[in-house]
């Protein structure tokens, strides 16, 4: 005569057996990887420890969590880029009043703007970081004398 729960329990047994087997041979195949020392575990170290190790890794990776957000909000734009500042931009301006505005740029590149036939030289300056917050200044003219063509200011 068998008792339905001593069954149940014997069932339950017979399926977590290999899944607890499994663990310990994982968890002494990677301890032996870094330590190299030969190491056998036992099923009640393991069942035991298990939790410790899944909340070791739960603050790993909360702690990476945190870190990627705070750097991910952070501004690569200069404190100079205040909205009353921004707001001070239109074409028309010197490149000389751009600098101080917003001070030296990061980047600066030329290149051949408009169609053929009217086609001009026009220079543009960068400020800040793609994909983070960033500006950029586009002008036409000569090197002593630029003039504002085009500008954009991306924050967040």
């Amino acid at each position: 005569m068998k008792i339905p729960h001593i069954n149940n329990l014997l069932e339950r047994r017979a399926r977590f057996t290999p899944l607890i087997s499994n663990i310990r041979a994982t968890t002494a195949h990677y301890i032996r990887k870094i330590s190299g020392c030969p190491i056998r575990l036992s099923a009640s170290y393991v069942s035991k420890n298990i939790g410790t190790i899944n909340m070791r890794i739960f603050i790993i990776l909360s702690f990476l969590s945190i870190v990627t957000l705070s750097i991910a909000s952070c501004s690569t734009l200069p404190s100079t880029f205040s909205t009353e500042t921004i707001m001070k931009v239109h074409q028309g301006m010197s490149s000389d009043e751009i600098l101080e505005l917003f001070g030296k740029p990061k980047n600066i590149s030329a290149s051949v703007c408009g169609r053929s036939p009217n086609q001009w030289i026009c220079t543009t300056w960068e400020y800040g970081e793609f994909p983070y917050d960033r500006a950029s200044f586009t002008f036409s003219g000569e090197h002593d004398s630029l003039i504002l063509n085009n500008f954009k200011v991306d924050r967040d």
